[in-house]
């Protein structure tokens, strides 16, 4: 049985499907979900209801959730911000031209941000934003035209990608070439971004597009493929892993990369995570652990876990959640958070 009780499902989670979670602590979870009635197909994305919902699970099962209603947010990601000196907050961002984000949580009002008003040397023409991610004390947003931003406190965001410039037409013919000839769309911006330190970071996205920074500046990875990247993982392995097109798999660093899993999807993996000294990878319909040879449907006392999506890890748990689920692995066992009620 689910965690999250009859009538809190009711008020946060009926018709709506979850589209990200992030872990504030192993017991405070935040998850973004949208409203998905009959009608929804037919609108406009940012007409859609953006609805974030903390879970406190050390709070009684049936007051544990709390959230509001958005309308204007379109493609929302969301993070954790774990700032020194500040109590920690949920960020859901919206991906419009400005960059923004919305704070929320931590016991106290915040006010909404935006991005692109931070890029003072102007290193791209608008910043829409298409992931927040957790690294550390601080929150990197990445998205179109290769924009790198990191949330260093309340409205303090830097631009990281002053020396990452859009898509050159030598890059674009490079590309078009690498495809037979035919044109490929390859100026998508970054997907994703991790790191080992902050010294030693790696985005990706677009058509095989992956940079690593060195603490001063970005260089080129020369990734051997050009098909379509969404998510990186800087393991605790020691290995980048990146995710491909049809859900593959990518494992190197710096110049060296190899293709070890193939990929028979349709779809992009959404995250990737080390946890407990195994990479997990969710996507929309496949949860998978990469034993070191090949990706298997992640498994608990010999049952396949029935969850796939979003994922996120952090404070000693790793969290799923996609449609209508929510479930926590502790490293021994996996808790049911949220499932529909329907009775």
């Amino acid at each position: 049985m689910a965690y999250v009780q009859k009538k809190e499902w009711l008020e946060h989670f009926k018709h709506c499907s979850i589209v990200g979670v992030t872990v504030r602590t192993k017991t405070l979870l935040a998850v973004v979900a949208r409203r998905t009635p009959k009608e929804a197909s037919e609108w406009w994305e940012p007409d859609v209801p953006t609805i974030p919902v903390s879970i406190n699970l050390e709070r009684p099962k049936e007051n544990c959730c709390g959230g509001g209603e958005y309308t204007g947010v379109a493609w929302p990601s969301i993070a954790t911000a774990r700032h020194i000196g500040l109590p920690y907050h949920t960020l859901v961002s919206n991906r419009n031209s400005r960059g923004e984000v919305i704070p929320m949580g931590g016991g106290r009002e915040w006010a909404e941000e935006f991005i692109f008003d931070f890029n003072l040397d102007k290193t791209v023409h608008a910043f829409s934003c298409k992931r927040l991610k957790s690294l550390g004390p601080v929150v990197y947003a990445v998205g179109v035209g290769r924009g790198v931003f990191c949330r260093v406190g309340v409205n303090q965001w830097q631009d990281m990608g002053k020396n990452l410039n859009a898509i050159t037409r030598a890059e674009q013919d490079q590309a078009d070439r690498q495809n037979g000839g035919e044109y490929v769309y390859i100026d998508d911006g970054f997907a994703d971004i991790d790191q080992f330190t902050p010294t030693d970071m790696y985005a990706a996205g677009g058509a095989g597009d992956v940079w690593r920074f060195d603490g001063q500046q970005w260089i080129r990875v020369p990734f051997p493929s050009n098909e379509q990247l969404s998510t990186v993982c800087c393991a605790g392995d020691g290995y980048v892993y990146i995710g491909g097109e049809g859900c593959s798999l990518w494992r190197g660093r710096e110049d060296t990369w190899e293709k070890v899993a193939p990929g028979g999807s349709s779809i992009l993996w959404n995250d990737m995570r080390w946890f407990n000294g195994q990479l997990y990878c969710a996507s929309d319909y496949n949860f998978r652990v990469w034993d070191g040879k090949e990706l298997n449907a992640v498994t608990h006392k010999g049952e396949r876990v029935p969850i796939s999506g979003h994922m996120d890890a952090a404070d000693g748990v790793l969290v799923v959640a996609g449609g209508e689920y929510v479930m926590r692995f502790d490293g021994q066992d996996w808790m049911t958070v949220v499932a529909p009620w329907l009775s």
